[in-house]
């Protein structure tokens, strides 16, 4: 997602902030006025008339019902927009640091030190400044003592270095069409699917396939070229 950039992260956090304040404060005054009317004994003229006719009643409540729905999902969004600042990785990252621990504990090496994360505080001021300009450049980042600007590629170098090699070679037994709702390979196999963003990989029977990974139901891989030298399965 690229609609928050290093200059306007500062930006766009204000915005999450102040968004659900309003709708909550829109949510608050609506709330009040229809308690008023159903149980307060002192009704005006005016409150009579909104629900005298369905059009004025039902934008009334279509604009209540907006006022909760976006107090609470941007403020979901706000939460998360805040973790990330206070922890300085987004959550791609967080994705990293994960596999750099996992992978850290199983070859028996020192745990990995996160180089970006300089305490919640200073985390907080690379973005909240009082001049409402983004500190740095974007480019350049301020990192851990022991870390530098590369620490974290070197970490997601070895990885795919790793992926690479615990990869295995696959020989489709049956085409699969890159359907999103592969029907004819069973009811399971579409309940079982993880994301309904991710792209489908269409292969034909005997295609090969290198496998990275194993979710479920699905394996996660590219098609390999027939000269390719591998240990192969039948999947």
């Amino acid at each position: 997602n690229s609609c928050v950039g290093h200059e306007n992260h500062a930006s766009f956090t204000r915005f999450v902030l102040h968004a659900p304040l309003g709708c909550g404060y829109a949510f608050y005054l609506q709330a009040v006025f229809l308690y008023n009317l159903l149980f307060s004994t002192h009704i005006t003229k005016d409150a009579v008339f909104l629900f005298r006719t369905m059009y004025p009643a039902l934008l009334f409540f279509l604009s209540i019902g907006f006022a909760l729905g976006v107090t609470i999902s941007v403020s979901v969004l706000l939460f998360y927009q805040l973790r990330s600042i206070m922890r300085n990785r987004t959550m791609v990252e967080d994705w990293i640091l994960d596999k750099a621990q996992y992978r850290h504990r199983e070859e028996g090496l020192e745990q990995f030190v996160y180089p970006y994360d300089l305490g919640w505080r200073d985390n907080c001021m690379q973005v909240f400044l009082l001049n409402w300009y983004a500190r740095g450049d974007g480019i350049t980042w301020a990192v851990r003592k022991g870390c530098n600007q590369y620490t974290l590629t070197v970490e997601q170098l070895a990885q795919k270095s790793r992926k690479r090699a615990r990869s295995r070679l696959y020989r489709c037994a049956r085409p699969y069409n890159g359907s999103y709702f592969p029907l004819s390979h069973g009811l399971w196999q579409c309940l079982s699917c993880v994301s309904v963003f991710e792209e489908r990989l269409a292969v034909a029977e005997g295609e090969r396939v290198l496998v990275s990974r194993v979710h479920g139901r699905w394996l996660y891989g590219e098609t390999q070229p027939a000269g390719c030298q591998a240990k192969e399965g039948v999947r």
